[in-house]
């Protein structure tokens, strides 16, 4: 199954207040230059129609987030935290040490992801959902290309060091 939707939405997840925010204010700006616009009313009014829509997707799937988010567990929680959202303080609430292996770590994040998207699909958003919703919309659009391009690194800023240090093999929790 692809979950390159849901990865969208985690990375953007801290940020979709501030995304909706920057519609509306473009939303606003078009409506009230449109009289410059080039193109028929009708043409204009439907742009302006379709960026409501997007605001209001962009606020539907932040709450939908915002209702899965804490309801996980605090170990799922540090790993969002520590792959999507990286927010530094907070993270330093979790702590630095993973209490899993590397691999354990990496096993983790795709249970999580998968449960993720679970989550999201009871709520409303499947991957035709998230397509319909957000599929004209450049940013996730770009960044849904880059995930399926198998660019994902470039969508966070690399860490200037490593932020958790893994449980070695026969090192007790």
């Amino acid at each position: 199954m692809n979950y390159e939707y849901v990865k969208v939405l985690l990375y953007v997840y801290p940020r979709l207040p501030e995304i909706a925010e920057a519609v509306s204010a473009g939303l606003e700006n078009g409506a009230l230059l449109s009289y410059r616009a080039k193109g028929s009313a009708f043409d204009v009014a439907e742009a302006i129609a379709s960026e409501v829509i997007v605001k209001r997707n962009l606020e539907a799937v932040h709450a939908a987030l915002s209702e899965i988010v804490p309801s996980l567990a605090r170990e799922e929680r540090f790993l969002l935290e520590y792959k999507y959202f990286r927010r530094k303080r907070e993270l330093t609430q979790y702590g630095e040490k993973a209490d899993c292996s590397e691999r354990g770590y990496f096993r983790s994040q795709n249970r999580l992801l998968k449960k993720v998207a679970a989550m999201l699909s009871v709520r409303g958003w499947t991957e035709s959902d998230y397509a319909e919703a957000f599929g004209d919309f450049s940013p996730f659009r770009k960044m849904y290309a880059a995930l399926r391009n198998g660019r994902e690194r470039k969508l966070a800023a690399k860490r200037s060091r490593r932020g958790i240090t893994f449980r070695c093999a026969g090192e007790e929790a």
